[in-house]
């Protein structure tokens, strides 16, 4: 009789899930939350290129953003959004993007603007995009001293688990890093061809 109750009750054996591993339903659960919140995407980069400019007039290019949107591939244009018109620590502007026939908006904030050094800017969390990435423009003299190296970066500094998925399946970062050359091209094209006007 004993023994019968034992098989009834399956004693202190921890049971299995259906696919044969340890842990039931909660062990499931588990492994699907690890699989969302792991860090697994790489959510930054940057590119240079060489531009046959002075830092200060390629700055001055960059730290314009209602040009962005001839620099960018994903932007499409660019609005200041404060009452500050220009490229100082504070100033807010709004950004209109579309990738892959998707379309939207953001608000950004200039945190650095140091003429002829480095341009940045962070886009805004708030309803409904809930992460932030920083965009930086560095720019220093190159080591023959007749043109300026420019440095394009982002790092996505707050992400959370859905952005973090979305990034990771849609393979976005990626392109977004590749857009950098893009971008970067463009701006050395204006640059230089404003030196030769």
């Amino acid at each position: 009789m004993r023994r019968t109750t034992e098989r009834a009750s399956g004693g202190n054996r921890p049971q299995k899930a259906a696919d044969g591993r340890k842990g039931g339903k909660a062990a499931t659960r588990k492994r699907r939350s690890c699989l969302l919140y792991a860090p697994t995407v790489q959510l930054d980069g940057e590119a240079t290129v060489e531009v046959a400019a002075a830092p200060e007039a390629v700055y001055d290019l960059v730290a314009d953003v209602t040009r962005m949107g001839e620099w960018s591939p994903e932007c499409r244009r660019c609005a200041w959004a404060s009452e500050t018109t220009r490229a100082v620590p504070g100033a807010r502007f709004r950004g209109w993007n579309r990738w892959k026939g998707m379309r939207w908006s953001r608000l950004n904030e200039v945190v650095v603007a140091d003429r002829g050094q480095e341009f940045a800017f962070r886009t805004i969390p708030g309803f409904p995009y809930r992460d932030s990435t920083l965009w930086s423009y560095r720019f220093e003299p190159a080591p023959d001293g007749r043109a300026t190296r420019v440095t394009e970066s982002f790092n996505v500094v707050k992400a959370g688990p859905i952005i973090k998925l979305f990034e990771r399946v849609s393979g976005r970062p990626d392109q977004t890093r590749a857009a950098l050359h893009a971008t970067l091209a463009r701006i050395k094209a204006a640059a230089e061809s404003s030196m030769r006007a």
